[in-house]
């Protein structure tokens, strides 16, 4: 998928999310009042993204714009070239939905690499626009270098 493409698809996606999004800030907000309580609906809104917005993964975000993983056994058949390649794919990819790395430098390539496929991807996550500025920064300071 090329650049435009790609573009293209994350601002349907981002569309898509938005009007959702709306619509439960919208019952919220309904539901707060029908209980006599406040409407405010920035308040609301800060309720929804922290507590009711629905749950997903790195990994179904990424796969909707049409990105690709490699297995666990395909890593480890992965020459050097190869791995770095595939990790900087994959680093690259989780910056377009704004997650990123601290901690990892006592890492290798390939651990690291594996990490992200197993863990990292896998982790629920609130499903929130990417326009609204959320980062999501993922501390690998912990895991151990086999």
């Amino acid at each position: 998928m090329d650049h435009e493409q790609l573009c293209s698809r994350m601002k349907q996606i981002e569309s898509v999310k938005i009007r959702q999004r709306d619509l439960r800030i919208d019952r919220l907000v309904t539901q707060a009042e029908s209980r006599g309580e406040e409407g405010d609906r920035l308040f609301w809104t800060i309720v929804h993204d922290l507590e009711h917005a629905p749950k997903t993964t790195n990994r179904l975000q990424l796969e909707a714009l049409g990105f690709e993983f490699p297995t666990l056994e395909e890593v480890a058949q992965l020459e050097a070239d190869a791995l770095n390649h595939q990790l900087h794919e994959i680093l690259n990819a989780m910056a377009l939905i704004r997650v990123f790395l601290c901690g990892c430098e006592h890492l290798s390539n390939r651990r690291l690499l594996e990490h992200l496929i197993r863990v990292v991807i896998q982790e629920p996550v609130p499903e929130i626009p990417l326009c609204l500025g959320a980062r999501e920064w993922v501390d690998l300071s912990k895991v151990l270098d086999r």
